[in-house]
């Protein structure tokens, strides 16, 4: 599978869940990636926090249920005016977990970032 030897190649670490294009039958703007990945993971859609970078991604994120982040990476780009809050990148977060921590649930998760305000509104 391509997403895995990627994964694999770049040094992270495997995930416990992997949704793929073989998993499902709608991509994105559709939601069934995230609903997919949320079921398998056993955690409802509305306790997810998602991450996306495109106007699709977005777009199925927040039908999902999902609290969505846009990440504004780009020079240049402009993050669409969907994306409840906005990141320039990942440097910009920061996460932490309780120790007991097996799941993460968004209860046991820290998250602290610097949000932008969406110039497109």
């Amino acid at each position: 599978m391509l997403a895995t030897s990627r994964i694999v190649n770049s040094g992270l670490p495997s995930p416990e869940v992997l949704i793929t294009a073989d998993d499902i039958e709608n991509g994105k703007p559709n939601p069934e990636p995230f609903l997919k990945a949320a079921e398998k993971m056993g955690i409802d859609p509305k306790e997810c926090v998602v991450f996306e970078d495109s106007v699709a991604g977005i777009k199925a994120g927040l039908a999902s249920g999902a609290t969505v982040i846009g990440v504004n990476a780009l020079d240049g780009f402009e993050m669409p005016s969907e994306a409840e809050h906005i990141i320039k990148n990942y440097n910009d977060i920061s996460l932490s977990f309780s120790e007991d921590c097996k799941q993460i649930k968004r209860e046991r998760l820290f998250l602290r970032a610097k949000f932008y305000p969406n110039d497109t509104e």
